[in-house]
């Protein structure tokens, strides 16, 4: 007879069902089918503690949800780590050469499981992937703008992509906001065009995205 188990992942529960003699390897190739997750990556906590090796059910008491994290493999110091995703959408003026407006949409929090010599960089690439970003090679870059297309904060402060989570000073579990930078370019070239806006007739299809 089998039992159900409800497995929380990147923001949505499902339920998996798991035999009476069940051992951790076991669950884990399931749930590799079921997520995609490489049995290998996975981190498994239940009542805040990491399933371990043996049969899954005496871990898993009744009505408690198993929540698997993705592991970023490369070392044995790791720590969790919640990534929010946020794109800026920034309206850019291409008679200004400036952003005129802004707009953040937030996606769904990743959580995982990462060494604590990940590069920042590797967790950026790990939300792309997961949510289907366009690679940086694909962005437009209009007339005036040099910033950076991605940069991330912890704990109210700016984090060196190019560092790993150690040199960044992040040791112990923590929440990363990640933005992806996106341009919207303004249909106003010139001076005369930008006056002629006051027109009521005049529409900017762009506008929507604020």
């Amino acid at each position: 007879m089998f039992t159900s188990v409800l497995v929380y992942h990147n923001g949505c529960t499902s339920v998996t069902s798991v035999r009476p003699d069940a051992h951790l390897s076991d669950f884990k190739q399931n749930l590799a089918k079921q997520t995609g997750v490489p049995a290998a990556e996975q981190v498994l906590l239940c009542c805040g503690r990491q399933l371990e090796s043996g049969p899954v059910l005496p871990q898993v008491p009744a009505g408690c949800i198993v929540s698997l994290l993705s592991r970023l493999r490369g070392g044995s110091s790791t720590i969790n780590v919640t990534l929010q995703p946020r794109v800026q959408k920034d309206k850019w003026s291409m008679y200004w050469k400036e952003s005129m407006a802004t707009k953040t949409e937030a996606s769904e929090s990743i959580a995982l499981v990462a060494d604590v010599n990940t590069k920042v960089s590797a967790l950026q690439q790990h939300v792309a992937e997961q949510l289907g970003w366009a690679s940086l090679d694909k962005l437009e870059r209009l007339e005036g703008f040099s910033d950076p297309w991605e940069f991330a904060v912890c704990r109210g402060r700016p984090v060196n992509l190019g560092a790993s989570l150690q040199e960044n000073g992040i040791m112990t579990d923590a929440v990363i906001t990640v933005v992806r930078r996106v341009l919207i370019p303004d249909a106003w070239k010139n001076i005369d065009e930008l006056k002629a806006s006051n027109d009521d007739s005049t529409t900017d299809e762009d506008q929507d995205d604020f």
